[in-house]
Protein backbone atom coordinates (compact mmCIF):
# COMPACT_ATOMS: atom_id res chain seq x y z
CA UNK A 1 0.00 0.00 0.00
CA UNK A 2 1.36 3.24 -1.21
CA UNK A 3 0.30 6.43 1.26
CA UNK A 4 0.93 10.34 -0.31
CA UNK A 5 -0.86 12.16 2.55
CA UNK A 6 1.22 14.74 4.39
CA UNK A 7 -0.71 14.12 7.74
CA UNK A 8 0.75 11.94 9.92
CA UNK A 9 -0.79 8.23 10.13
CA UNK A 10 -3.44 8.34 13.01
CA UNK A 11 -4.27 4.42 12.38
CA UNK A 12 -3.06 1.33 11.94
CA UNK A 13 -4.23 -0.49 8.83
CA UNK A 14 -4.66 -4.61 8.22
CA UNK A 15 -1.17 -5.53 6.92
CA UNK A 16 -2.23 -8.55 5.35
CA UNK A 17 -5.66 -10.47 3.73
CA UNK A 18 -5.94 -14.43 4.43
CA UNK A 19 -8.98 -16.94 3.27
CA UNK A 20 -9.41 -20.05 4.97
CA UNK A 21 -11.78 -23.16 5.33
CA UNK A 22 -11.20 -24.95 8.43
CA UNK A 23 -7.54 -25.10 8.97
CA UNK A 24 -7.06 -24.98 5.40
CA UNK A 25 -5.32 -21.70 4.10
CA UNK A 26 -6.76 -20.88 0.29
CA UNK A 27 -5.10 -17.04 0.46
CA UNK A 28 -2.58 -15.60 2.23
CA UNK A 29 -1.68 -11.83 1.00
CA UNK A 30 0.32 -9.39 2.83
CA UNK A 31 1.21 -5.54 1.92
CA UNK A 32 4.05 -3.74 2.09
CA UNK A 33 2.77 -0.49 3.75
CA UNK A 34 4.63 2.37 2.37
CA UNK A 35 3.69 6.03 3.74
CA UNK A 36 5.99 8.59 1.20
CA UNK A 37 5.81 11.61 3.91
CA UNK A 38 7.59 9.19 6.59
CA UNK A 39 10.97 9.30 3.90
CA UNK A 40 13.32 12.36 3.58
CA UNK A 41 13.25 13.15 -0.30
CA UNK A 42 17.46 13.99 0.08
CA UNK A 43 18.39 10.45 0.61
CA UNK A 44 16.67 9.67 -2.66
CA UNK A 45 18.35 12.18 -4.98
CA UNK A 46 20.73 9.51 -6.50
CA UNK A 47 18.50 6.75 -6.65
CA UNK A 48 18.39 5.80 -10.31
CA UNK A 49 14.72 4.58 -10.38
CA UNK A 50 11.82 7.06 -12.03
CA UNK A 51 9.16 6.24 -9.81
CA UNK A 52 11.22 7.14 -7.06
CA UNK A 53 11.78 10.70 -9.21
CA UNK A 54 7.97 10.80 -9.57
CA UNK A 55 7.32 10.93 -6.13
CA UNK A 56 9.98 13.00 -4.65
CA UNK A 57 7.49 15.96 -4.05
CA UNK A 58 5.65 13.31 -1.84
CA UNK A 59 8.44 12.69 0.66
CA UNK A 60 9.28 14.97 3.25
CA UNK A 61 11.67 17.87 3.22
CA UNK A 62 11.92 21.51 4.66
CA UNK A 63 10.38 24.07 2.88
CA UNK A 64 13.52 25.78 1.79
CA UNK A 65 14.71 22.71 -0.03
CA UNK A 66 11.14 22.49 -1.94
CA UNK A 67 12.51 24.29 -5.49
CA UNK A 68 15.64 21.57 -5.29
CA UNK A 69 13.19 18.92 -4.99
CA UNK A 70 11.27 19.78 -7.99
CA UNK A 71 14.34 20.49 -10.07
CA UNK A 72 15.85 16.88 -8.87
CA UNK A 73 12.17 15.28 -9.73
CA UNK A 74 12.73 16.97 -13.31
CA UNK A 75 16.29 16.38 -13.72
CA UNK A 76 16.20 12.74 -12.28
CA UNK A 77 13.09 11.77 -14.50
CA UNK A 78 14.59 13.00 -18.07
CA UNK A 79 17.95 11.58 -17.59
CA UNK A 80 16.05 7.73 -16.66
CA UNK A 81 13.46 7.89 -19.40
CA UNK A 82 12.65 8.44 -22.94
CA UNK A 83 11.79 11.74 -23.95
CA UNK A 84 7.82 9.88 -24.69
CA UNK A 85 7.56 8.53 -21.02
CA UNK A 86 9.45 12.43 -19.68
CA UNK A 87 6.25 13.67 -21.41
CA UNK A 88 3.73 11.37 -19.48
CA UNK A 89 5.01 10.86 -16.48
CA UNK A 90 6.04 14.70 -15.56
CA UNK A 91 2.58 15.93 -15.01
CA UNK A 92 2.84 13.87 -12.53
CA UNK A 93 5.48 15.69 -10.50
CA UNK A 94 3.87 19.15 -10.78
CA UNK A 95 0.68 17.97 -9.65
CA UNK A 96 2.42 16.63 -6.61
CA UNK A 97 4.68 19.26 -5.67
CA UNK A 98 1.19 21.24 -6.64
CA UNK A 99 3.28 23.80 -8.39
CA UNK A 100 2.53 27.27 -9.26
CA UNK A 101 2.95 28.88 -12.66
CA UNK A 102 5.20 30.94 -11.66
CA UNK A 103 6.73 29.13 -9.74
CA UNK A 104 7.26 26.80 -12.73
CA UNK A 105 8.56 29.77 -14.74
CA UNK A 106 11.33 30.59 -11.79
CA UNK A 107 12.93 27.22 -11.73
CA UNK A 108 12.62 26.63 -15.35
CA UNK A 109 14.70 30.40 -15.27
CA UNK A 110 17.27 28.41 -12.81
CA UNK A 111 17.80 25.28 -15.00
CA UNK A 112 17.93 27.14 -18.20
CA UNK A 113 20.79 28.33 -16.52
CA UNK A 114 23.05 25.62 -15.90
CA UNK A 115 25.03 23.67 -19.11
CA UNK A 116 23.63 20.35 -18.33
CA UNK A 117 19.63 21.06 -17.32
CA UNK A 118 19.28 23.54 -20.46
CA UNK A 119 18.03 21.24 -22.97
CA UNK A 120 15.53 19.97 -20.34
CA UNK A 121 14.40 23.46 -19.53
CA UNK A 122 13.92 24.05 -23.29
CA UNK A 123 12.08 20.83 -23.94
CA UNK A 124 9.40 21.57 -20.56
CA UNK A 125 8.66 24.63 -22.59
CA UNK A 126 8.23 23.36 -25.75
CA UNK A 127 6.04 20.73 -24.39
CA UNK A 128 3.85 23.61 -22.59
CA UNK A 129 3.66 25.61 -25.86
CA UNK A 130 2.24 22.84 -27.83
CA UNK A 131 0.11 21.72 -24.75
CA UNK A 132 -1.30 25.22 -24.96
CA UNK A 133 -1.71 25.39 -28.66
CA UNK A 134 -3.93 21.39 -28.52
CA UNK A 135 -5.76 23.11 -25.44
CA UNK A 136 -6.34 26.66 -27.61
CA UNK A 137 -7.82 24.14 -30.68
CA UNK A 138 -10.25 22.09 -28.56
CA UNK A 139 -11.33 25.42 -27.09
CA UNK A 140 -11.66 26.89 -29.99
CA UNK A 141 -9.72 29.89 -29.20
CA UNK A 142 -6.98 31.09 -31.80
CA UNK A 143 -3.45 31.42 -30.01
CA UNK A 144 -0.39 32.60 -31.22
CA UNK A 145 1.49 29.11 -31.94
CA UNK A 146 4.35 30.97 -34.30
CA UNK A 147 5.14 33.56 -31.44
CA UNK A 148 5.30 30.75 -28.81
CA UNK A 149 7.25 28.95 -30.66
CA UNK A 150 9.51 32.19 -31.55
CA UNK A 151 10.13 32.87 -27.84
CA UNK A 152 11.12 29.37 -27.06
CA UNK A 153 13.76 28.73 -30.09
CA UNK A 154 15.04 32.46 -29.20
CA UNK A 155 15.65 31.73 -25.51
CA UNK A 156 16.95 28.18 -27.01
CA UNK A 157 19.64 29.96 -28.89
CA UNK A 158 20.48 32.38 -26.04
CA UNK A 159 21.64 29.57 -23.61
CA UNK A 160 23.03 27.75 -25.73
CA UNK A 161 25.17 31.47 -26.71
CA UNK A 162 25.85 31.41 -22.70
CA UNK A 163 26.86 27.97 -22.40
CA UNK A 164 29.44 27.59 -25.18
CA UNK A 165 30.78 31.32 -23.81
CA UNK A 166 31.48 29.22 -19.83
CA UNK A 167 32.70 26.89 -22.41
CA UNK A 168 35.32 29.50 -23.47
CA UNK A 169 34.64 29.21 -27.29
CA UNK A 170 35.76 32.14 -29.12
CA UNK A 171 32.64 34.66 -30.46
CA UNK A 172 33.52 34.13 -33.74
CA UNK A 173 33.05 30.11 -33.28
CA UNK A 174 29.90 30.59 -30.97
CA UNK A 175 28.59 33.06 -33.72
CA UNK A 176 29.56 30.17 -36.71
CA UNK A 177 27.40 27.37 -34.31
CA UNK A 178 24.58 29.90 -33.67
CA UNK A 179 24.12 30.63 -37.38
CA UNK A 180 24.40 34.68 -35.80
CA UNK A 181 27.00 37.39 -36.53
CA UNK A 182 29.61 38.21 -33.69
CA UNK A 183 27.45 41.87 -32.94
CA UNK A 184 24.58 39.31 -32.07
CA UNK A 185 26.86 37.45 -30.07
CA UNK A 186 28.06 39.85 -28.21
CA UNK A 187 24.63 41.53 -26.83
CA UNK A 188 23.63 38.02 -25.87
CA UNK A 189 26.54 38.08 -23.97
CA UNK A 190 25.72 41.55 -22.55
CA UNK A 191 22.08 40.49 -21.82
CA UNK A 192 21.36 43.20 -24.44
CA UNK A 193 17.90 42.65 -26.68
CA UNK A 194 18.65 40.57 -29.84
CA UNK A 195 15.88 39.98 -32.71
CA UNK A 196 17.08 37.05 -34.34
CA UNK A 197 15.74 36.30 -37.76
CA UNK A 198 12.99 33.84 -38.09
CA UNK A 199 15.54 31.98 -40.58
CA UNK A 200 17.70 31.29 -37.90
CA UNK A 201 15.13 29.96 -35.74
CA UNK A 202 13.98 27.08 -38.38
CA UNK A 203 11.14 29.23 -39.51
CA UNK A 204 9.88 30.58 -42.34
CA UNK A 205 9.15 34.42 -42.14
Amino acid sequence: MLFTRREKWKKAVARELESRLGDRVFLHFEYQLVRLFDYEAQDHYDVPNPVVKILLPKMHYRPEERGKVIRKAWVGLYQLTSLAMFDKYVDFIDTYAAISEDEKEALLKEITEEEDTVMLAQHIKEKGIQEGVILGREEGVILGRQEGVVMGRQEGIRAMVMNASRQGLPEDMIARIAGLDVASVKKILNHEKVDIPLDKLGLDS
